[in-house]
């Protein structure tokens, strides 16, 4: 994918991420893995099963993998 075809979503407050890191983060926990933030570590167990592939995906995205496990929406005005 070239950079004019890359799409973001915008979250409610203001945070922007790329498609791709929804994707990544959705394909994970579809095979089973679990995705949390430990300081500024981001920890996938389990890391044994994890493919060379999805180490360098998920090293190209971990700050904004780490920005949506941080996310918390505003309340909605009523």
């Amino acid at each position: 994918m070239d950079a004019s075809d890359r799409r973001y979503v915008s979250l409610r407050g203001g945070l922007v991420v790329p498609v791709e890191t929804y994707l990544l983060m959705f394909e994970l926990e579809d095979r089973g893995f679990c995705l949390n933030r430990d300081g500024d570590v981001l920890v996938v167990e389990p890391h044994q099963r994890l493919t060379a592939d999805d180490c360098g995906r998920i090293r190209r995205w971990k700050r904004h993998i780490l920005a949506l496990l941080d996310y918390e929406p505003p309340p909605i005005a009523s």
